[in-house]
């Protein structure tokens, strides 16, 4: 047909880039985008663009969140550093960082149409899988209402690293494929952890999948490739595991891992099905699991008991959960495990090949995962068996069920494409009855409307709806620019201190770097380190998304109360509502300063009558600090009259890197029971400055070199031998 001519492919490829960049087209508007997780991921780009012009590096110490933060001791900085490498070029930071993330949303239905046709379908299917893919709601809702940056330029990665694989598949000839495969996951590693964790499992879904048809031959390339990618990648992943203590005290976890709603029916077929897989497309995906052609009766009825056990089961555990029958919603998550390992058994018996059990394998189980803990065995003492297993338990709790629903959207999108690739045909193709013909058409074209629709309702939804019902409702994820009013007021402000946001958008991640104001909140939980701070478990203090509702002024007031403790000099609120003002600030030693309207309502800020100092000495005696870097404090004492040592303490998170120097004479630097860094002093100091030790390159850095260039140079030596560079 047509569309499989390679000229009439490359007009379509070229057509679902522009739909991908016409879908990206908001966030490239002037303004800060203002998706949920847009400032989060901004203000590390910003951070490193402003230190590398300003102090000719880039730190890994923020001082600017919760009280003092490591930034890519936590987080991997290769994402960031594209964008850096792109607003080096005059763009900016703010204006890099919207062209790549556009730049790699519109290749990546390249990727799926690559790996699609690598586990053999026709350039029609692969298009159809493209489509599906860039239309499918979860697809569409990260970008534009979670703005999940890495997670954009992670996926196609994946997809390239699939296609990779599959090739090697089918050629006896498999040269490159370890070395690129090395690559694209160092890659993965480096730009998100987390995606390179489902990168991983989705690897292992691959071998499994082929196992007794060159799966061993395979599982060999993915261990080998995982070896020297984590090798490569070894001078971050280093650094990371031994901050892992600092991550596991720290009780924050993703909420929706533990959350009940994903085993109950009704939001399950709303929320999940619907609202994020596409319904059309889980439709196709869920029907093509039905074994109509080949299959023994015993699959098929293995099948209907699988989606009838899914159906009954989400619907009893809902039952069970209103009703509060713990023996009822047993037999609910006994009823879903059972349907998935039939269904998985009649996918290990039927299985075809790999361009038919791979996708079908992968969408099962990312589709159990995506149940959350109440329908994931072993992943919590609240599924089945209900038993301890803490390295998988800790696992889980890392993890984030929602994104187990985006990477489902590429086996989605694969198994999708092959029944309505078949609908398609049957517009062109005669049929002896016209009914028959006409039937078959509608149902073509109604699914295709309900795949655009779906995209469509999405998008604007994404656009339109607020972030969350705890924000002001005028706050939605479209681009804002940060009102001038404020930025000129906190620059006027004399002193130093910080500032505790309540309903605010959320450019305030961003304010610091604009008015050098620090922050009581930060947008990255995960990284907290002063006790005080810990004790708010939530995703941010602005608007304390996870708390319950009777809890919020209470826990916000308990702050302003501790603001001499934290340094709390300004309280920023959002909520225009007078009496919400007054519950929070009356009494509070906190004075309405200024009110500023904006674009999307106004702000209130609160100041300190007293001004509550980052520095205190005991005995007291005058003192201020500044920062010359982000990890480097100028402490200024005036000890008039103290003849004895005296203690200094700074208010910001204790690490073990801090060091302290008087005129090239290191200091006592220790940790108070508030987590702040205490120095002890002599009489004759009259200033110090706290640095933290910038270790360079360390041996991790040169293994990390050396194994790239030792793999290079492999790869190189073979590649001459057999006469040929590509994979």
């Amino acid at each position: 047909m047509a569309v499989e001519r390679p000229s009439r492919v490359w007009l379509a490829l070229a057509a679902l880039a522009g739909l991908n960049l016409s879908a990206a087209a908001p966030r490239l508007l002037p303004g800060i985008p203002m998706a949920v997780d847009s400032t989060s991921h901004l203000y590390k780009l910003l951070f490193m663009y402003d230190n590398l012009l300003t102090h000719g590096y880039i730190p890994s110490w923020s001082p600017e969140w919760y009280g003092g933060i490591y930034l890519f001791k936590l987080y991997p900085p290769l994402g960031y550093q594209v964008a850096l490498a792109v607003a080096l070029t005059g763009l900016g930071p703010i204006a890099a960082y919207k062209v790549v993330e556009a730049a790699f949303y519109a290749l990546t239905p390249w990727t799926v149409y690559l790996l699609s046709r690598e586990l053999s379908s026709s350039r029609r299917e692969a298009l159809i899988a493209a489509l599906l893919f860039s239309l499918n709601p979860s697809i569409v809702e990260n970008l534009l209402f979670y703005d999940r940056y890495p997670n954009i330029l992670s996926l196609p990665i994946q997809c390239l690293l699939l296609a990779l694989l599959a090739r090697s598949l089918k050629r006896k000839s498999a040269h490159g494929v370890t070395f690129f495969s090395s690559l694209l996951l160092a890659s993965l590693t480096l730009i998100h952890h987390l995606s390179a964790v489902y990168t991983f499992l989705t690897l292992a879904v691959l071998v499994v999948s082929q196992l007794g048809r060159g799966g061993w031959k395979l599982c060999k390339t993915v261990l080998a490739a995982s070896a020297v990618s984590i090798l490569i990648s070894t001078f971050w992943v280093g650094p990371f595991i031994s901050t892992l203590s600092q991550l596991t005290a720290n009780p924050f976890y993703n909420r929706n891992v533990m959350e009940s709603s994903h085993m109950k029916l009704t939001y399950f077929a709303t929320h999940m099905a619907t609202y994020s897989f596409g319904v059309a497309s889980f439709t196709l995906a869920m029907a093509s699991l039905y074994p109509t052609a080949g299959g023994r009766r015993v699959e098929r009825r293995l099948t209907a008991f699988f989606y009838a056990s899914l159906m009954t089961g989400l619907g009893l555990f809902e039952v069970s959960w209103i009703r509060g029958i713990s023996l009822l919603r047993v037999v609910a998550q006994l009823l879903v495990a059972s349907g998935f390992l039939s269904i998985l058994y009649v996918a290990f018996r039927m299985r075809r090949g790999l361009e038919d059990f791979f996708p079908r394998l992968w969408f099962l189980l990312f589709l159990w995962f995506s149940l959350g803990g109440y329908g994931v065995p072993f992943s919590t003492v609240k599924a089945i068996p209900y038993v301890e297993v803490k390295p998988l338990q800790t696992l889980w709790m890392s993890l984030d069920v929602q994104r187990f629903w985006l990477f489902m959207a590429i086996p989605t999108s694969l198994i999708a494409s092959k029944p309505l690739d078949q609908l398609i045909q049957g517009l062109k193709v005669k049929k002896r009855g016209r009914v028959k013909f006409h039937v078959r058409k509608a149902l073509a074209m109604l699914l295709l409307a309900v795949v655009a629709v779906g995209g469509g309702l999405k998008a604007y939804y994404s656009l339109t709806q607020p972030i969350n019902k705890y924000l002001p409702e005028s706050y939605t994820t479209v681009n804002v620019q940060i009102p001038q009013a404020i930025v000129e007021y906190f620059k006027s402000q004399l002193g130093d201190g910080r500032i505790l946001a309540v309903k605010c958008p959320f450019w305030i991640y961003l304010l610091p770097r604009y008015v050098g104001k620090q922050l009581v909140d930060g947008w990255y939980p995960q990284g907290k380190l002063l006790p005080r701070i810990l004790e708010v478990n939530d995703y941010r203090i602005n608007d304390l998304e996870a708390s319950e509702d009777e809890d919020r002024i209470p826990i916000w007031r308990a702050l302003i109360n501790d603001s001499d403790k934290l340094a709390i000099n300004w309280v920023m609120i959002g909520d225009s509502n007078r009496s919400f003002q007054r519950m929070l600030m009356e009494g509070s030693g906190f004075t309405a300063d200024i009110v500023v309207k904006h674009s999307q309502g106004e702000i209130t800020i609160y100041r300190s009558n007293v001004p509550h100092p980052m520095v205190e000495t005991n005995p007291p005696v005058p003192a201020s600090i500044k920062h010359l870097a982000p990890d480097v404090i100028y402490v200024q004492l005036n000890h008039a009259g103290i003849g004895d040592p005296y203690i200094v303490k700074v208010k910001e998170s204790y690490i073990p890197e801090w060091e302290a120097f008087y005129q090239n004479r290191r200091l006592l630097v220790t940790g108070d029971g508030d987590g702040f860094i205490v120095v002890e002093v002599d009489p004759q100091v009259d200033f110090f400055t706290l640095k933290q030790r910038r270790e360079g390159l360390t041996p991790l850095h040169y293994l990390s070199v050396a194994v790239l260039a030792a793999a290079t140079a492999v790869y190189v030596a073979v590649s001459k031998r057999r006469g040929k560079w590509t994979p």
